[in-house]
């Protein structure tokens, strides 16, 4: 295929890359130049330089692609705008989304089906959900059916993930001690590895794919107890490994401890937001999604971290706060 991603030298646009290029695809990025700026300087990628939101930048963009990957659309306008000025030169628009946009209720499980977060009345109300909803519904109104294509990616994973919530518990298992552990064993968890998510979106796309899938981890049913002992069992290779200490989820909350930033991969299971993780994946795997081995996905990422272990994460709970909540001193 010949393939233009909007985006491609971060994290998922990265990764998109290089499965294109391992398939022998012909790969084309339109990015502004900011990030990994020579990431790709000396491969076969051909990059143009430019910015979505400027009409005459996007017409650099010229001849006929197979498909188009929009990586980092966020603002409705920019999505518009890319959409009016592309949708002419390919046959299929796929838009990275989030899982984000539905509307959640506290044990109900999401499907591709289920309600969307309603649309803001005020320009100013919009937050990361509903932008990413309205981008698709421009998507949608613009682009004809047999065109476009919306994945809807939950918690994405991997080397080069700018966020650090996943990095976090493997960095924190590496650094050993007592590690506080967020509420139940037993509360599931779900995410997917960037890899895994770029081979399913170019899988899609080859097979002339349309409509919403959600993307996300993994296949089986995983607690948030299993990861962090597979974390601590691949991390780790003797016997002096460290100790999870369980805080339920009042002691955390009086702790002043926040969710999802702060302790990744902690929803307070009686919210609505724990509906997040409990996302079909049914759709999904009938269309082809397959998923890498946990302990694949954490040795990449520990090997990955390791290699940059001075650099400060970007989420996570401080070692102070940690003791202080371990000791029962919040």
């Amino acid at each position: 295929m010949n393939i233009l991603i909007l985006g491609g030298t971060k994290f998922l646009g990265r990764h998109l890359v290089d499965a294109a290029l391992l398939n022998s695809h012909i790969v084309t990025i339109f990015h502004r130049g900011l990030t990994n700026p020579t990431l790709f300087k000396h491969s076969t990628v051909k990059e143009i330089i430019g910015d979505r939101k400027n009409r005459h930048d996007l017409k650099k963009l010229e001849g006929h692609y197979d498909c188009i990957i929009d990586t980092c659309g966020y603002e409705a306008e920019d999505v518009s705008l890319s959409v009016e000025v592309l949708k002419k030169k390919t046959e299929r628009y796929i838009f990275v989304s989030t899982i984000s946009v539905y509307q959640t209720k506290s044990g109900v499980a999401i499907n591709e089906k289920s309600d969307l977060v309603e649309q803001p009345i005020q320009p100013e109300e919009p937050n990361y959900a509903t932008k990413k909803a309205l981008c698709e519904s421009f998507l949608t109104n613009l682009v004809d059916q047999d065109k476009a294509l919306i994945v809807r990616p939950g918690l994405i994973v991997g080397p080069h993930d700018p966020t650090d919530r996943f990095t976090y518990w493997i960095r924190r298992v590496r650094q050993g001690g007592t590690i506080l552990a967020p509420g139940s064993r037993e509360r599931v968890v779900q995410f997917i590895d960037v890899r895994d998510l770029a081979a399913f979106i170019l899988h899609l796309a080859d097979n002339n794919k349309t409509g919403i899938y959600n993307a996300v981890g993994p296949g089986e049913k995983l607690t948030m107890g299993d990861f962090l002992d597979t974390v601590t069992n691949t991390v780790y290779d003797n016997a002096a490994k460290p100790k999870l200490k369980w805080v339920n989820e009042e002691s955390l909350e009086k702790a002043g401890i926040q969710p999802w930033m702060e302790m990744p991969l902690w929803l307070q299971e009686n919210s609505d937001l724990q509906a997040m993780m409990m996302v079909s994946t049914e759709k999904a795997a009938q269309a082809g999604l397959r998923w890498r081995p946990l302990d694949d996905t954490i040795r990449a990422v520990n090997e990955w971290d390791k290699a940059r272990d001075a650099v400060a994460l970007g989420a996570g709970l401080s070692p102070e706060k940690e003791e202080m909540a371990l000791n029962g001193n919040a």
